[in-house]
């Protein structure tokens, strides 16, 4: 096997700012592996142990070696690559759109679109972390060490519930509920309300649910293969297919056909694992969709 995927749910405490932990095993002895990625809502703190990922931050630019730790902001637009060789494991912290900004205060739309090094954001906490989860050998006793070094932090949590409770409606409502609508539940004037949903999210709560209805007709799609593209548009809130396309386009920058099959072909038994989950709860297969290329 070139490489293998696992996920887990966080600890009950840490349910509303984590999404889940997924680990990587990579082996590859003779050939090497590009994965793009492509508009996603949510950060990752990812921890890489073994051989370097190469990061191009885009297809026309200087080749990076990843650090130990790897932060990587929201997407609004395809952009960073990694090619892959070698053989290494990482464990990768998903957060929720918000979680970030709530564990540490971090001012999400700082790195919106952009990858860092954990340590240069976060600090010798980060260098800690690794250090702690390197030294594990399982996955479970990494999730294990996780739940706990992520709840000292979490003790602290400062919520600014108005922006997450919507946040939680948007996925709630698969991205199809109205913006107008759903803000005023915060009590917040709009400028007010822009302003801290791009601090917390990382971007405008418009295209945060574009992208959030795009990832579950993805999911839609990828969990029952037998609907049509016209049945998923209609079921998610499209107002035709061209609509959908058109997303595709924008999103991805490949038909739909590939990114379906490149979903499958990675993460296909955790999509249908998730098949008997709330709907409000995206699948993790969805989330890290990548496009393979030898």
């Amino acid at each position: 096997m070139p490489h293998a995927l696992g996920f887990r749910k966080p600890g009950s405490p840490l349910s509303g700012v984590v999404w889940f932990y997924v680990h990587k095993k990579v082996h590859l002895e003779r050939h090497s592996l590009a994965l793009r990625d492509r508009k996603e809502a949510a950060p990752v703190l990812e921890f890489i142990f073994g051989d370097r990922p190469l990061v191009r931050h885009d297809f026309q630019g200087t080749d990076l070696r990843s650090p130990v730790s790897l932060l990587v902001g929201p997407r609004t637009k395809p952009g960073l690559e990694l090619e892959l060789s070698g053989s290494f494991e990482s464990f990768g912290i998903a957060f929720h759109p918000d979680g970030l900004h709530n564990l540490f205060g971090l001012p999400v739309d700082e790195i919106t679109n952009q990858t860092a090094d954990g340590a240069s954001v976060f600090g010798p906490v980060v260098n800690s972390m690794a250090e702690l989860l390197g030294n594990c050998r399982t996955f479970d006793e990494r999730v294990c060490l996780a739940n706990q070094l992520l709840f000292d932090i979490y003790q602290n949590f400062r919520c600014k519930k108005g922006i997450s409770a919507l946040v939680s409606r948007i996925l709630q409502f698969g991205g199809t509920g109205k913006i107008d609508a759903l803000f005023r539940e915060t009590g917040l004037s709009k400028r007010t309300f822009e302003r801290r949903f791009r601090e917390q999210v990382g971007m405008s709560a418009k295209l945060f649910s574009r992208i959030v209805r795009f990832q579950a007709a993805l999911d839609s799609k990828a969990r029952s293969p037998h609907k049509s593209w016209t049945f998923v548009a209609q079921e998610c809130g499209y107002f035709d297919q061209m609509h959908l396309i058109h997303d595709f386009e924008e999103f991805t920058a490949e038909c739909p056909g590939d990114v379906l099959r490149s979903v499958e072909r990675i993460y296909g038994e955790h999509i249908h694992a998730a098949a008997s989950r709330n709907r409000s709860e995206r699948p993790e297969a969805v989330l890290l969709s990548v496009t393979l290329r030898s």
